[in-house]
């Protein structure tokens, strides 16, 4: 017999259900744990890790796709799961790179073709990628033993959080603003390149643009910043599987290096402190969160060399031409990469000499070939719009002569003519002098690289064979990067930056970390040199980790982050009179506007049609064409410019703090042209003047 239902039960559990359930909504209606403008920013910065993520992922699956086409590289040597998980992220990342460039020639910048790209591409190895990911952390990074790499760990750890949280922010960095992602914000407007803009830095190969563009098209201007600190974390992951592979070795009770064996701690420390290392010099952190392209230069340099190492030891020419297809995304991210390219060429060369007809030659031409494919659709690209393939250099083209070239490459300012012992000195200078955002050598290094490097001839013996034969091509890349360097800063001030070098940091961090670790060999009984040399390490990255937590409470970015600082607050604390006048202009001036700006080179918080002063030469190359204030104005009027932003700032530091040629004439015509043609509208504070055209 079927029982009946006890409906007095039924119903006494649904009503002391349906009463939990209002009392806890209305209780919440009434007393909020969060705000729904905390709500919103906290699911605004989640979507932007996300967006930022699929991105990573769409080309990480991209890339696997091409490796399983490639078929085994391994030459017998079976490649471990963060290996290929990092070989897949930077090869389809650099084609995702490249298939936004195509389909930006063509018009098809929309959102709904994101959207595409990123599904197909999570489509094509996803499932891969997640397995792959499911290996490497199973094989995890082994933490070495004792207290002190439990500190460098918790630096590493430290650092890269702060750096997202800051990444995680509206975008205030000044080359961000300038064309980082100035350009990336103009072709999502237009859905595709825009060939005409006179901002000289949109002539650069932009693949990592191009990946912004990707990201902000899908969330906020901040997951540009997040896919840069991604690549920073790429390439520490990088380092890492490096070491591992290569530098494998174990280090006796007595400090010596020996081989053989079961795998050994001596790799994971130099893995560990190289780490630290790379973050310890306080320019390449803030990178991580300023959605420029040196943390994705350096992954693809450590790359490319990793690749050539891979080749030497399996004589695999697909490792070589996946070395080109690194230096060939290098080349397509910045010009510089070239010198990338040349080092490893000279040592394909060098490992061929002794068959240079019938293997080095070919060898040579089959890796500069890849990489100058790849390199290969932004000189078309620039040869079509710019009429000059390498524009700006060499040749010239649109918006570009002579006199604007004078000025930006400024031949004879450079070490060879104003200091020329620095040509000797620059790693010293570039370490204590350097200061990020200053004239000169304008970065801040941190001095563990210089101490690192110092010790590495010292130690050089105790490094078993095996090691040094890989540490000499590191050596060597660097070598020539840094001889070219110093050949081009001999000639130019502006390239006297370290920035150019920034590239090489991952393997300079490698080669600073061995001579650290190796200093164990020069243990006496009478002192330990290994250990002073630990509370050096120890002192200057808590002293590092210290900056970057009083950076960290200044920026406040979690207030941003959880909703108590709105965008617009936050922007004007961090830009202030730049972001306010930029709010004017959009506010108060007509959509017809058009602007011309004057030793300003932002715009990326403008909204009217602008021509930034990107290299600050504007002024000057209105005298050099027109001669006079009249001719000025008239050009300016018929160009369809209606107001003139003048940044004052900008022609104080332009005035005090470089060469220009800036004399009493050219301000005679500037003081004449806001006299007579020019009709102040608006004043931001000391900093900006907005003129409206009379």
């Amino acid at each position: 017999m079927k029982e009946r239902p006890d409906w007095r039960w039924l119903l006494s559990v649904a009503a002391a259900m349906a009463w939990a359930f209002v009392v806890i909504a209305l209780y919440y209606v009434v007393h909020k744990p969060i705000g729904l403008s905390n709500a919103a920013a906290l699911l605004s910065a989640l979507r932007d890790l996300l967006v930022a993520a699929l991105v990573i992922g769409a080309g990480t699956g991209i890339g696997l796709r091409c490796l399983a086409r490639a078929g085994d590289m391994a030459g017998g040597q079976g490649a471990d799961a963060l290996e290929t998980l990092l070989f897949g992220a930077g090869l389809g990342l650099g084609a995702l790179g490249l298939i936004m460039l195509g389909v930006g020639l063509v018009g098809g910048l929309y959102r709904p073709v994101m959207w595409a790209l990123v599904i197909g591409g999570l489509a094509l190895g996803g499932r891969e990628a997640i397995r792959l990911v499911r290996r490497a952390w199973g094989e995890a990074l082994p933490l070495p033993a004792g207290l002190f790499y439990r500190f460098v760990a918790v630096f590493i750890g430290a650092t890269l959080v702060l750096a997202l949280l800051q990444a995680l922010l509206p975008p205030t960095a000044w080359d961000s603003l300038t064309y980082h992602l100035t350009g990336p914000k103009l072709y999502l407007e237009a859905h595709r390149f825009i060939p005409d803009v006179d901002i000289v830095h949109l002539g650069f190969p932009a693949l990592i643009e191009m990946l912004y563009a990707a990201g902000m098209s899908l969330g906020s201007s901040a997951v540009p910043q997040v896919i840069g600190w991604a690549f920073g974390l790429l390439t520490l992951l990088l380092m890492y599987a490096f070491v591992r592979r290569h530098l494998a070795g174990e280090l006796s009770s007595d400090g010596q290096a020996r081989t053989g064996g079961t795998p050994s701690t001596w790799d994971v420390r130099v893995a560990w402190l190289a780490m630290a290392l790379l973050l310890s010099a306080p320019t390449v952190v803030l990178l991580l969160h300023w959605a420029y392209v040196e943390p994705a230069l350096m992954f693809y340099e450590l790359s490319a060399v990793y690749a050539f190492v891979r080749w030497r030891e399996s004589d695999d020419r697909r490792w070589l031409a996946l070395a080109g297809v690194c230096c060939g995304f290098g080349m397509g991210a910045k010009y510089t990469a070239v010198s990338l390219t040349v080092a490893l060429a000279l040592l394909v060369l060098w490992r061929r000499r002794a068959m240079l007809w019938r293997g080095g030659l070919p060898d040579v031409l089959r890796f500069g070939g890849v990489a100058g494919l790849v390199t290969l659709p932004w000189l078309l690209k620039n040869g079509f719009f710019l009429g000059n393939p390498f524009y700006p250099f060499v040749f010239g083209g649109v918006h570009w002569d002579a006199q604007r070239q004078a000025w930006y490459a400024q031949p004879g300012s450079g070490l060879a003519y104003t200091a020329p012992w620095q040509l000797l000195t620059a790693p010293w200078d570039m370490t204590i002098y350097g200061i990020e955002g200053k004239v000169g050598f304008s970065a801040t290094i941190g001095p563990l690289y210089l101490i690192g490097l110092f010790i590495l001839p010292f130690v050089w013996r105790h490094i078993p064979t095996s090691q040094r034969d890989v540490l000499r091509p590191v050596l060597a890349v660097c070598g020539v990067q840094y001889v070219l360097w110093l050949a081009a800063a001999a000639q130019s001030g502006p390239l006297v930056q370290t920035r150019l070098l920034l590239p090489a940091f991952p393997l300079l961090a490698m080669l600073a970390a061995s001579g650290f670790v190796h200093a164990a060999a020069l243990r006496r009984p009478q002192f330990a040199l290994d250990w002073v040399l630990k509370v050096v390490v120890a002192l200057s990255l808590s002293l590092n980790l210290l900056g970057a937590l009083v950076d960290a409470v200044a920026t406040n970015p979690l207030a941003h982050t959880f909703g108590w600082e709105s965008e617009r607050d936050y922007l004007n604390r961090r830009l202030g009179w730049h972001y306010a006048t930029m709010e004017h202009i959009n506010r108060e001036l007509p959509q017809g506007s058009r602007l011309y700006y004057l030793w300003e080179t932002r715009s990326f918080y403008c909204d009217r049609p602008s021509r930034p002063d990107a290299v600050l030469d504007a002024f000057l190359h209105l005298v050099y064409r027109f001669g006079d204030a009249s001719a000025i104005a008239a050009h300016l009027k018929a160009a369809g410019y209606t107001h003139v932003l003048l940044y004052q700032q900008g022609l104080e530091f332009v005035l005090a703090e470089t060469d220009t040629p800036l004399g009493e004439r050219e301000l005679a015509i500037l003081d004449e042209l806001r006299a007579d043609y020019l009709r102040p509208v608006h004043v931001g504070g000391q900093a900006y003047v907005l003129y409206e055209l009379r």
